[in-house]
């Protein structure tokens, strides 16, 4: 238990990372943005990015005597802490704030952007799902990467996107859910809405009270995803964080001793418990986004933006806490 904590919060000191320099011409993915490394001659990294028309670039500048470590400054101009990371053929640059918070993961890739931003949507609605409304249908619908499964009718599917960015809907070509969906992620699953483009491109929900799925897939948890992709955007409840949080080390097998993170996971027909705690081994992308939403929770309301919804029901305005 001990050691897990101790290497839950020291991420800093992680054994078997290797520091190594930026080159010129690597991309970097962030979740919502990718820029372009320039390495100089006295070792600063200006990272660029052109998206839709504008400009954005900064440059970081090494620390001496600390290899793969950085100072620059964040959008709030504070200066901030970079770190180069790479563990089992990933390389990442981890931003810290003042106050040592991770801010920001930035990820070595070789994929273009809008493939990037695609792999972590789909990574995060598909799935089986099952209805809440027994009249909605009577057996689990599927979202793929391409298909959509309804009541044991497959459609092809595809994901919408504006200026490369996905706008959470899929558009169906045909069976039951012939037509656009819009989905909104839940604690328990997804809200699912029907959905139009306007005139300009934006999305116009049609149905006012959603269909509400819930997560029903036996093999994987609710928040598998964790383990597949640093997180970047983090609009959940606090109390749904905390739950994201815990089930990375679910996954593990780890043993709870909160009572409801104990009735939570251990009904989860995935859950396998361990023996010994301090046994389990995070990857990376888990240290990170464990790391991120410790960061999130510790912020307060005021400075959060939260999109989740209740099962069933629209949002309208942030919750109260």
């Amino acid at each position: 238990m001990k050691r897990l904590s101790l290497l839950i919060a020291s991420l800093a000191a992680v054994l078997g990372l290797q520091a190594q320099t930026i080159p010129s011409g690597s991309e970097w993915f962030t979740g919502g943005m990718q820029y372009e490394a320039t390495r100089h001659a006295d070792g600063s990294v200006t990272m660029y990015m052109m998206n839709e028309g504008e400009e954005t670039e900064y440059t970081i500048t090494p620390v001496s005597g600390k290899p793969g470590q950085y100072t620059g400054k964040n959008f709030a101009d504070e200066t901030v802490t970079y770190r180069l990371i790479q563990r089992a053929g990933q390389t990442i640059l981890a931003q810290y704030d003042p106050q040592g918070h991770l801010e920001e993961v930035m990820e070595l890739t070789d994929r273009q952007f809008e493939e990037n931003l695609l792999t972590r949507f789909f990574h995060r609605i598909c799935g089986i799902y099952s209805f809440s409304d027994p009249e909605s249908g009577s057996t689990p619908l599927v979202i793929g990467q391409h298909t959509v499964t309804v009541n044991g009718v497959t459609s092809r599917s595809k994901a919408l996107t504006f200026n490369g960015y996905p706008m959470d809907i899929l558009d169906i070509e045909d069976g039951p859910w012939k037509g656009m969906w819009h989905f909104v992620m839940t604690a328990s699953g997804l809200n699912a809405y029907r959905t139009r483009i306007d005139e300009y491109g934006m999305s116009e929900d049609i149905d006012e009270k959603p269909v509400t799925l819930v997560w029903n897939d036996p093999d994987r948890g609710r928040w598998d995803f964790l383990s597949q992709d640093f997180v970047s955007r983090l609009p959940y409840t606090k109390q749904t964080l905390r739950i994201m949080r815990n089930a990375i080390l679910a996954k593990h097998g780890y043993v709870f001793k909160s009572e409801d993170l104990k009735l939570k996971f251990e009904f989860e027909p995935w859950y396998k418990a361990i023996a010994d705690n301090a046994a389990i081994q995070l990857s990376l992308i888990e240290e990170m986004n464990i790391a991120m939403i410790q960061a999130e929770e510790a912020k307060s309301n005021d400075a959060r933006y939260v999109t989740e919804e209740e099962p069933g029901f629209k949002r309208y305005q942030d919750y109260d806490e």
